[in-house]
């Protein structure tokens, strides 16, 4: 278990594309569930007495809940966002992500039930009944979300895999390598020996590549996970998790008090870390 942790999410689950499909969703799911069955005894959410038994009143209170949640899972996935524009969110910290997301709600819900109806029941035990309906009621809506997208996904890379098959002229059947974006959109095409190394840019791949003896560079949108996937069996491999270098090309290992590097020779290439993660699978590359 905690090796799955501590493994990277699927970045389909969490770009920044599908944010506000997912938030629109989750709002429009619960105000229709919270509206049709009325669950929990969440009439006794309503703050007059004298409304209680108005589906109108129920409508509106219940609108009002679902848009202050709202709120805060914008703002939640705005700092998401931001914060895998560095580094790859891993399981671990997506569920305790989720789990923060979840808190904060109950605990604004607990809130607004204690003043709008003067509650003077144990607060904790409050806070408890209303953290297991904000679960209860958000579970639905994740887990479809989590399995559409994930569909959507696994399509896009059969769809994906049907055209380069089907197609005698792709590029991997003329001899080159192709470069796709998280949507699936070829970006780049061009022979091995001039991919030189890939470079991971926030939420875009840095790719450096040689055309007519000039060292050029392209930013295309995906993650280092995806490429590493799509070149899985040439001779460009993952050596850190910030970069992939063209094997082919490398010159010279060596070992430093900083780390190992890999020098390419190349001019207006600097040197590229090893870390210790792919360090085995680098050097069994190249002494093959």
């Amino acid at each position: 278990m905690p090796g799955i942790l501590t493994q990277p999410l699927p970045h389909f689950l969490y770009r920044r594309s599908g944010q506000t499909t997912f938030i629109v969703f989750v709002a429009i799911f619960s105000l229709i569930f919270i509206n049709a069955y009325k669950p929990f005894n969440s009439f006794e959410w309503i703050p007059y007495i004298r409304y209680r038994g108005s589906n109108a009143a129920y409508l509106l209170i219940s609108t009002g809940l679902v848009a202050a949640g709202l709120l805060i899972l914008v703002l939640s996935r705005i700092i998401m966002t931001i914060y895998t524009r560095r580094r790859e969110m891993v399981y671990g910290v997506f569920i305790l992500w989720v789990g923060v997301e979840t808190i904060v709600m109950a605990s604004v819900y607990t809130l607004y039930a204690i003043l709008s109806n003067d509650v003077t029941s144990d607060f904790l035990q409050l806070w408890k009944n209303t953290l297991v309906n904000t679960v209860l009621v958000l579970f639905i809506p994740y887990v479809i979300f989590i399995i559409y997208v994930s569909w959507r996904e696994k399509d896009r890379q059969l769809r994906q895999m049907a055209e380069r098959l089907e197609n005698s002229d792709s590029p991997a059947a003329s001899g080159l390598i192709p470069l796709y974006n998280d949507k699936g959109e070829l970006q780049l095409s061009l022979k091995k020996e001039n991919l030189i190394l890939l470079e991971s840019a926030d939420n875009y791949v840095c790719v450096w590549y040689m055309n007519n003896d000039t060292v050029k560079k392209i930013m295309i949108r995906n993650t280092m996970k995806c490429m590493a996937r799509d070149l899985d069996g040439s001779s460009i491999v993952r050596c850190h998790r910030s970069y992939m270098v063209n094997l082919d090309h490398v010159k010279v290992m060596r070992r430093q008090n900083t780390g190992i590097t890999i020098e390419l020779g190349i001019a207006g290439i600097p040197d590229i870390p090893i870390s210790k993660t792919y360090c085995d699978s680098v050097t069994r590359w190249l002494m093959r």
